[in-house]
């Protein structure tokens, strides 16, 4: 789960994401101030995140989120563009704890 954010004439983009493991953030712009290339914080740093957070926690099995029960995870396959994915596949599989 996360939250995405983009700032008044794309001078910012970010997201800020956790996993029951980790809390990740990605933010986006340039150090002068002046604006992105209409950067969104639902686009790259979206596909950062993602790459990174997918790095992190592999070989981890899918755990709860503190204080919630332990339920059997759901999963569900979802067609996404290559840069969410594994460079070689076009179709994702994602767990989805609830």
């Amino acid at each position: 789960a996360g939250k995405t954010g983009t700032s008044q004439d794309f001078r910012d983009a970010w997201f800020i994401g956790y996993t029951s493991r980790l809390v990740t953030g990605v933010w986006l712009g340039n150090d002068d101030n002046s604006p992105t290339k209409k950067a969104v914080g639902g686009g790259l740093p979206v596909e950062i995140w993602s790459r990174f957070m997918r790095t992190a926690h592999q070989g981890l099995a899918p755990s709860a989120l503190p204080g919630l029960p332990a339920a059997p995870p759901t999963v569900i396959t979802v067609i996404t563009t290559p840069l969410v994915c594994p460079p070689d596949e076009k179709i994702c599989r994602i767990v989805l704890l609830p």
